[in-house]
């Protein structure tokens, strides 16, 4: 089966690079061109045929809506799946639009990982396009009895993984991951995350969700990434560990996170 071709479209470099090394984690054969712009999309589409378009919903040059109808005129690639990444939950008659210029499915800002290669995933099965090269989601690593955090390096999904004292979903740059709390203070927590998923950059400011293992909410906060390492010393690691700053919170968020670390 021939390898799928993606055209990412996005007016930000770092969202067309997180989606760029999730598919390449994931489809290793596939061929991906990107551009910032619907026009410049549009002559890479004139001249060429993409299986699947993963685009934003807002573009400098135009709407998602009169991109997605204008790339299913053009004749090689009337059939070509289109992903659409918006802003907010869409109205029934807002979702009738969006089918009616042939866009596949869309996806609602902030999204993680795993829901978009399972969203891509499903896309390219139901048309006959899944490679045979493509890696499913990995199992989770065991941390305190829970298999959740996505290794799947070597045996990694077999062996106990570190203990953790807490889950965390963090909300940056569009997108959103889950992480483990490993040690927290009240001016910082420290998370380990699978470098199969989005993950901040140095100086990055977040936005924290903080859970018990039990899943129990805790508390909202906001932090900047102050540092970031692999998990283990090797160049394919992975875990990626983030140290998180708070910002000052408010006495009755401090409250409920002082609960928790003395938990």
């Amino acid at each position: 089966m021939a390898s799928p071709k993606f055209l990412l479209v996005n007016e930000q470099a770092y969202i067309r690079d997180f989606i760029r090394k999730m598919l390449n984690n994931h489809f290793p054969s596939c061929m991906i061109a990107d551009a910032s712009r619907a026009n410049k999309a549009l002559a890479f589409l004139a001249m060429n045929r993409f299986d699947m378009v993963i685009s934003d919903q807002i573009l400098p040059d135009m709407s998602v809506i009169d991109f997605a109808s204008t790339t299913h005129k053009q004749e090689t690639n009337k059939n070509t799946s289109f992903l659409a990444i918006l802003e907010k939950t869409p109205e029934d008659d807002e979702v009738y639009d969006l089918e009616e210029v042939g866009i596949s499915k869309h996806l609602v800002l902030p999204i993680n990982a795993k829901t978009m290669i399972n969203s891509i995933t499903g896309m390219l099965e139901a048309k006959g396009k899944l490679p045979k090269d493509f890696k499913e989601l990995p199992p989770g690593v065991e941390v305190s009895g829970l298999a959740a955090l996505s290794f799947g390096k070597g045996d990694a999904g077999k062996r106990k993984g570190p203990e953790a004292k807490g889950r965390v979903t963090l909300i940056f740059n569009r997108v959103s991951s889950e992480a483990f709390v490993m040690s927290s203070s009240l001016k910082e927590i420290n998370c380990l995350c699978s470098a199969e998923d989005f993950y901040p950059a140095l100086k990055d400011k977040v936005h924290i969700s903080l859970y018990e293992l039990s899943g129990d909410y805790v508390v909202e906060m906001d932090a900047f990434v102050a540092g970031l390492s692999l998990a283990e010393p090797k160049i394919n690691a992975a875990g990626i560990k983030l140290q998180l700053v708070l910002d000052d919170m408010r006495p009755d968020k401090a409250g409920l996170f002082s609960n928790f670390i003395s938990g």
